[in-house]
Parts: structure tokens; sequence; C-alpha cells
């Protein structure tokens, strides 16, 4: 595992006696810092790999001394340069999910030929719709790339006929990403684009990337949810993913990363990953699909259609937290309490 520095999560802010966690970062590092700026949480091991953990206040000084011993990403530094300072107001966007399968999870947004349904999902005015042809819910099987190119295509054409709203195409698939990259504006990889071709597909058509932390595949991920510290793993995975993108020609404003909840965690990792959102701030975007998943059922006991109001509770804390773009099944309504948490916040007068 690569060494880590980022935002410090929630839970490590009372050792400093901080009040809020975007006062500190928190590090995983091969070297050793200096005990009078850096406390050392301890060492854990990720994949073999030892590293030192650390929490330090964000200063001058302790960023110079880690510039000064840590290989940390340009985007990163930058970053962390006005880490200490700045007061972050990020916008946060409504992605709508719109499934051109007959067994994505919830029945509610199978638009497969339904083009009636797809055009309600125009009417709620999402910020991005989100398409995909194949099924990645827990336990689906891989399919075959003319059928999910066949599945896709009225949807695709009918959006570009009737709207204006951004597509991103939902698809693990370089195939897939060659037959619409000139009809779409994002490219959501759920594999972190381990695929060199889809980094080169989405750099031709200079498309924005969302790329997603799993395990494995949809059919066996949750065998995979075994982690020392799903944070920072989860974390490294992405910021590894991010920098093969922008190696690959992708702008680093134009990079997405989404933790994948409900991919390859169990009930605690998701909760983990939501509750220090904010702590994936470290220079790219954010994304995080939390929608009528299984883990909001395991909490309320809720099947997925009677999963709305725990969804959107997750939406207000993620848009509390900055999380730049929220993937939802119900638009109106999550967009409705997106609104009221920039109210309240004063992010909008």
């Amino acid at each position: 595992m690569r060494e880590l520095v980022f935002s410090a999560r929630k839970k490590y802010a009372n050792l400093l006696q901080e009040k809020c966690s975007d006062q500190l970062l928190e590090i995983y590092a091969k070297s050793d810092l200096p005990s009078n700026l850096f406390m050392n949480l301890g060492r854990d091991s990720f994949s073999g790999i030892a590293l030192n953990h650390y929490l330090t206040r964000a200063s001058e000084e302790s960023l110079g001394i880690l510039f000064s011993k840590i290989e940390i990403p340009e985007t990163i530094e930058k970053f962390l340069k006005k880490f200490h300072s700045r007061k972050t107001l990020r916008t946060t966007k409504v992605m709508a999910i719109a499934n051109a399968t007959p067994d994505s999870f919830f029945p509610g947004s199978r638009i497969d030929r339904n083009l009636e349904l797809l055009q309600k999902i125009i009417e709620a005015s999402p910020d991005i719709i989100d398409v995909g042809g194949e099924s990645t819910r827990p336990g689906s099987e891989e399919m075959g790339i003319s059928e999910e190119t066949e599945r896709l295509r009225p949807v695709i054409e009918y959006l570009e006929k009737n709207s204006n709203i951004p597509i991103s195409l939902d698809t693990r698939h370089h195939e897939v990403l060659e037959e619409f990259g000139t009809s779409i504006s994002y490219i959501n990889d759920i594999t972190g684009f381990v695929n060199p071709e889809m980094i080169k597909s989405a750099s031709n058509h200079q498309l924005k990337c969302i790329t997603m932390h799993m395990r494995g595949e949809p059919k066996n991920m949750q065998t995979k949810t075994d982690y020392t510290d799903v944070f920072p793993e989860v974390l490294a995975f992405l910021v590894d993913s991010a920098e093969r993108l922008e190696n690959g020609g992708i702008r680093p404003e134009d990079i997405f990363l989404d933790p994948g909840v409900g991919f390859s965690k169990d009930l605690s990792g998701n909760l983990d990953l939501i509750r220090d959102a904010s702590s994936f701030n470290i220079g790219y975007g954010t994304l995080f699909g939390t929608s009528r998943k299984s883990f909001l059922g395991n909490i309320t006991g809720n099947d997925v259609g009677e999963r709305l109001s725990a969804t959107l509770a997750t939406t207000a804390y993620l848009a509390m937290e900055g999380t730049d773009i929220i993937r939802v099944h119900d638009v109106k309504e999550n967009s409705d309490v997106i609104k009221v948490i920039k109210r309240i916040m004063k992010k909008e007068t």
C-alpha cells in the first residue's frame, strides 16, 4: 500500500482536542515523523506492508516536513498546501440512475425499453443521468458486449433527442464506451479503470471519469469484505486509479472518486466510508451511491421499496460533508433534501 495523507477521520479529532477534523491530517508513512508535531497512532499492516500511522494539525511546518519525507501526487500536494486555511464550498449534484436492464436490484429504476419512465426522470431535472446496461448487483453475472450495447442504444438515443442533461455511461467495457463515446459526458467504471483501454478511450473522448473501488467481481464481491482498515485501503486504490487517469490524459478536475458503497463492503465498512466522506476530498471530485442499498435495509429492516427515507438521511449527511455527486433513484426527493441543506448551511441565499 502507498503512503497516504488525507483529512483526518472524525474519530481521531478528539485526540488533539480539535472541534473539526478539517483542521487535522491523518498520515500513513513508511518513514518516522518528528514526535513534536506528529502523534504516532501505531503501526498498521496493509497487504503485508507495515506503515506508521500519524495524526497532526495541518500547518505550514507539518506540511513542509511531509513534502520532504513523503512522495505525494501533485494534485494532492496542491490541495494540502491550502488545506489548513480552506473553507470549502462544494455544490452537490444529483445523478439519476437509469438502468436499461430487466434485473437491477430496484425495479423502479428499470428503464429497459420503458421510455415513459425515462421521460419522468428527465422531467425531474437531475444534473446528470447515469445509464447502465448491465446489472452489477451482488451475485450478478457478466453479460455480453453486444447485449449490453443494444440495451443502451434506445435509452441514449432518446436522451440525446429529448434532453440536454449530461449523460453518464455506467460500463466496465471499453468496447461499449467506444460505441457511445461521442454521446456522453461521463464514464462511470466500477472496476476503477484497471483496463488501460478504458482510460485511452475516455481520454480520446475527453470525458469526465468516475472511478470506483471494488474487490473481485459483482458475482463474488460480497465474499471479499474483510479489511485491516477499510478507509485507507479504499483511498489508496482510488488515488492509484486517479494517478493512472491523469497519466492517461484525464484532467484532475474531471476525476471523481467513488468508494463503492455496497461493493465488497459489509455494513460496518459502508458506514465507515460514509461517516468520513469528507476525508475523500483530496483534490479530486467525489461521488457516493447509497440509494436504496441493502445496508440501509440491514439498519431499518425495510425492503428495497421502502428505503427512500433511509436514503434521504444519507443524502443529507453526504451533502453536509461536501460530496460533489450523489447517485440516486429518486431525483425529486433527493434534490429537495440538497436544496434545504444548502440553505441551512448558507451555501445558497
